[in-house]
């Protein structure tokens, strides 16, 4: 999956979630994201630190332009990297439920602008 992301994150920006917390990568870092990331994976095969999985979150900005909010439509999509060493894609509806939802009542809240959801491709 590496491989397939540009070293410069152009148009990209990446959150990652672990146990340790959140982290964002785009253009102002990108320098960084790889190495970063190969020491999560390190983590994760490492079995005394008990962890399961990275959540990355990828957020692609396009030239199109969203009519109603005059915003950059941005095209999202997840994964989880696995202890196993896979890299499980989630669907364009498994990741809009993520969005569509308020962690702590459970309740639909509003989408946001100018966002499309897309399945996961490394």
């Amino acid at each position: 999956m590496l491989e397939n992301i540009p070293d410069t994150l152009k148009n990209l920006h990446l959150t990652c979630v672990t146990p340790d917390g959140t982290v964002t990568f785009a253009r102002d870092n990108a320098q960084d994201f790889k190495g970063w990331m190969l020491l999560q994976c390190a983590k994760l095969y490492n079995d005394e630190r008990g962890w399961n999985a990275v959540f990355m979150i990828k957020r692609e900005f396009t030239p199109l332009k969203d009519a109603a909010s005059g915003l950059p439509v941005k095209k999202i999509s997840s994964c989880r990297l696995e202890k196993n060493g896979s890299v499980t894609g989630m669907t364009a509806d498994e990741t809009r439920s993520c969005y569509q939802v308020d962690a702590k009542t459970g309740r639909p809240i509003k989408p946001p602008p100018a966002v499309v959801f897309v399945d996961f491709e490394a």
